[in-house]
């Protein structure tokens, strides 16, 4: 008695379910302001405020001493790896290496220079996205963490909108006036166009 070919197995399905498209949207959304705050920074001042470096170190800091206040049972509640602890600390070590290399070497010496720079780009190009998703699996435990997939077109979005940011901030007098930037509690930039410039000759 001959038996009947068994039916293929159907693909998994790879579309997210609801908690994970509202993570996806969640993480972009919360995401998206500090990438473009970041990039027209870069854009009209050709710098990172000292605003935002220090909220970074100091949320950073804040969640590292939480995660070892709390030991390996915070490790085991948040799904977390050693490794995480490490990398979480990476704006920390770069705020202390800094620190340490300016009383040893001097801030005039290159290498001081180049811990500045390379650590920035790397605390806030890479890390911010990682650390961003570390933070929202910590408060929202329940979700499924994103696929690797998933998780680059996340970086993909936030760097997407970071160079909007930066691009908007380089051509900042086609969309602000000096005075809108005053308003905002900002010192113009050098080539800001004043409001008088509008007006009818």
């Amino acid at each position: 008695m001959s038996q009947e070919p068994a039916a293929p197995l159907a693909a998994p399905d790879k579309r997210m379910n609801r908690t994970q498209f509202q993570r996806f949207v969640l993480l972009a959304v919360g995401g998206a302001p500090l990438a473009w705050d970041l990039g027209f920074n870069l854009g009209a001042f050709q710098n990172i405020s000292f605003e935002h470096t220090f909220f970074v170190i100091a949320a950073t800091s804040g969640l590292v001493l939480a995660l070892l206040v709390l030991g390996a049972q915070g490790r085991d509640l948040f799904e977390l790896k050693r490794r995480d602890k490490v990398l979480l600390a990476i704006p920390l070590l770069w705020l202390l290496g800094t620190l340490g290399l300016a009383f040893l070497i001097g801030r005039q010496h290159l290498l001081f220079s180049i811990v500045q720079i390379v650590g920035g780009l790397l605390v806030f190009v890479f890390w911010l996205p990682y650390g961003v998703m570390i933070l929202f699996r910590i408060l929202q435990p329940d979700t499924k963490r994103l696929a690797r997939g998933q998780r680059w077109q996340l970086v993909g979005i936030m760097l997407t909108i970071g160079v909007l940011g930066f691009l908007v901030g380089y051509n900042h007098p086609l969309f602000l006036t000096c005075e809108e930037f005053q308003l905002s509690g900002y010192d113009p930039p050098a080539n800001c166009i004043p409001l008088e410039s509008f007006s009818p000759q």
